[in-house]
């Protein structure tokens, strides 16, 4: 994950801690070009694999805003479909930017696994 889970190319992710069972904790450190850094994380709350995974999200800078992601992942003729529901996001700008986000984090998974570098 520390390889392509950041939302643009020119970012990265220092950290990631990742407890993968229900009630384990997800952490996330990005780095933007300028050195600031977001922390971002969450607690597992459902797993079924490899269909479902479901979990609350926060920012460390909006605690009180919790969120739920959802994950669900389907094969069909050797390809997976992911499809990704972000809900109980707090305001319309914070949908926005998770938007944008979220996209530029699929683009850099698609751009490593061509590349072949995900690990």
């Amino acid at each position: 994950m520390r390889r392509w889970f950041h939302c643009r190319e020119n970012w990265s992710t220092p950290e990631v801690e990742v407890d993968l069972r229900v009630g384990g904790h997800i952490r996330v450190v990005m780095r933007h070009p300028d050195a600031t850094e977001e922390e971002m994380g969450g607690t597992f709350t459902s797993i079924d694999r490899p269909r479902h995974l479901a979990m609350t999200w926060t920012f460390s800078e909006e605690p009180s805003d919790e969120q739920a992601l959802e994950l669900c992942f389907s094969e069909s003729g050797g390809r997976t479909t992911v499809v990704l529901v972000n809900r109980r996001i707090g305001s319309g700008e914070r949908r926005d930017l998770q938007h944008t986000g979220w996209q530029g984090c699929f683009d850099e998974l698609a751009r490593h696994w061509f590349a072949g570098a995900v690990v």
